[in-house]
């Protein structure tokens, strides 16, 4: 074998070797990280962003279900019916009874799933936990003992007005959820 017989090999070797690297670079390197990406997002969805979606509107379905029956029950009633006040009672603990037995579960779900899910989270996400997690304790204390019976009716309605539900927190949680999903569906729609 010759210098020039061995020069032939290295150089087809090495012409071999940098077209592999080239198409390892161009065309496995992006499918690699596509793909990488693609479990990523089908994780946030499958373990995060769906079920905190499937929660919100859980909760928020019965909750405007309880706001509306109060708006109906408010404007038939009538204050000189005794039959009414009773009514208004059962309502009342109905409605107490479903934040107990599901809303502050369902809350608590969620608290659960942040988390211990934190790590598949977008940093926005971060920015609402603190309104939710005291949003949440608010309510818990309500049911231990009525806002009205712990505080003054001013001071009572304050703590009310400044704990809603953290809808702003909830809108983000969704438009997340609406944004990976599309991003995940234009992924294997390209293919």
């Amino acid at each position: 074998m010759t210098w020039w017989d061995v020069c032939k090999i290295l150089l087809t070797a090495g012409l071999a070797a940098l077209f592999s690297g080239l198409a390892f670079w161009f065309k496995f390197l992006p499918e690699f990280r596509t793909t990488k990406r693609a479990e990523f997002l089908e994780k946030q969805l499958a373990e995060l962003y769906g079920p905190l979606k499937v929660m919100i509107r859980k909760v928020r379905i019965l909750s405007e279900a309880r706001v509306h029956e109060m708006n109906v029950f408010t404007k038939y009633a009538r204050i000189d019916v005794p039959e009414h006040d009773r009514q208004h009672a059962e309502l009342l603990e109905k409605h107490n009874q479903e934040l107990r037995s599901v809303i502050i579960p369902t809350y608590e779900k969620m608290e659960t799933l942040l988390s211990t899910k934190t790590h598949l989270a977008e940093p926005d996400i971060f920015g609402g936990l603190d309104a939710f997690f005291r949003f949440v304790k608010v309510w818990k204390d309500h049911l231990e003992k009525p806002i009205g019976q712990r505080f003054p009716s001013t001071a009572a309605a304050e703590i009310a007005e400044e704990n809603k539900e953290p809808r702003e927190f909830f809108e983000l949680i969704e438009r997340q959820f609406q944004q990976k999903l599309t991003v995940y569906r234009e992924m294997f729609s390209s293919r």
